[in-house]
């Protein structure tokens, strides 16, 4: 396992040891300098530093625990992989198959159904049934991982096949498999010529970036749509960066959590957003009063089932965004100054930093003083 998780480009593993995950760390040991596993206090810590790795490789984050009250502490890590979907693979150990029986009510010590507990937070669940099935279930998991919209995987080793030796026939891993994005689906040329025709009649477009956006790879082309189309970019927080953000057409964060005035009222004010990656969260909303009523919404998602959630989508475009905006540029024929634009956000920015900076020196007094800012 360690040999095919290194083959993927994990470079460390994240965990807590019991005895029924051990072989998973002498497995480690033997790969040498190609992956190495970092001991964690906990295993709630182990989930979160594993999403961490992902985040910031691009790549898989991979982490640890032992059977029953070990894995089932991944649920909440897990949940915020799920919810950001940040592709992880989770590996818990389990007792031996003789013992299944004695789950219920812990007849058999640490026997839980981690499975089942993780279920609601895991695209995918499996169980190693023999160690000859190793490498086709860690290519799966991976790929499970980064194919469509990415999110947390489990997989389950019980005790007896994770210590057998592997007999079974040489395999070759192929790293592509677990890259991210796993594939660049567009959609039709209709769907994008439908989309180019509403930003065309749009008079204050505005892009709304989530973190699809940033997963995607697609920073080269919301910058050269946005300058082309003097088209402004708002960001949830995972969002945040991918429009730079010292670029005179970025609007910074919106929503109720590290929002700012000026984000707020371009979105609020804007004819036409398009939406990127972006899922229209509680927060990113300001409590889903985003999109309002006689705003036209573009949505890109390479998930279809974000399309019409909570509202309706007047053009849904499935596909990848990196991809999905390269067809988007090729075939968009207008061109906007963005001097106007431009200068009406410095203005903006300029009058909300002087409020802000009032607000924050008065902060600054009264916690000085000892007293309460709120």
């Amino acid at each position: 396992m360690a040999g095919l998780l290194a083959d993927y480009g994990v470079t460390a593993v994240f965990g807590v040891p019991g005895g029924q995950i051990l072989p998973l760390y002498y497995g480690i040991l033997d790969e040498g300098n190609r992956i190495r596993h970092i001991l964690m206090k906990d295993e709630i810590d182990a989930t979160f530093a594993a999403d961490a790795y992902a985040r910031i490789s691009g790549g898989i984050g991979v982490c640890d625990a032992t059977a029953g009250c070990g894995a089932i502490k991944f649920i909440s890590g897990l949940a915020e992989a799920y919810n950001t979907s940040i592709p992880v693979i989770a590996i818990g150990s389990e007792m031996e198959g003789d013992w299944l029986a004695a789950r219920y009510r812990g007849t058999g010590s640490q026997v839980v159904d981690s499975k089942e507990v993780l279920k609601p937070v895991t695209k995918w669940q499996a169980c190693l049934p023999h160690v000859n099935k190793m490498p086709e279930l860690v290519q799966t998991a991976a790929q499970m991982a980064v194919s469509g919209r990415p999110g947390p995987v489990f997989i389950e080793c019980p005790w007896r096949p994770f210590r057998e030796e592997y007999t079974g026939p040489d395999y070759e891993s192929n790293r592509k498999l677990a890259s991210l994005p796993a594939h660049r689906p567009t959609p039709s040329r209709d769907e994008i010529d439908e989309a180019i025709q509403v930003l065309k009649e749009a008079k204050r477009p505005v892009m709304l970036l989530g973190g699809g956006a940033w997963r995607s790879g697609a920073r080269a082309e919301i910058t050269a749509l946005a300058e082309r189309m003097a088209m402004p970019a708002a960001a949830s927080l995972t969002g945040k960066g991918v429009l730079p953000e010292n670029h005179p057409l970025s609007l910074g964060v919106v929503g109720s959590l590290g929002g700012n005035d000026v984000s707020r009222k371009m979105v609020e004010e804007a004819d036409v957003i398009l939406a990127i990656g972006f899922k229209f969260s509680q927060n990113s909303t300001y409590g889903w009063t985003i999109p309002r009523k006689g705003q036209k919404e573009i949505r890109i998602d390479i998930d279809e089932t974000e399309m019409n959630k909570l509202h309706t989508t007047d053009v849904g475009l499935v596909g990848d965004a990196k991809a999905t905006l390269q067809l988007l540029l090729d075939r968009l024929d207008a061109q906007r100054d963005p001097t106007a634009v431009e200068k009406e956000i410095a203005k903006l920015y300029r009058a909300w930093r002087k409020k802000t900076g009032r607000r924050w020196r008065l902060t600054i007094v009264l916690l000085r003083r000892g007293s309460s800012p709120y």
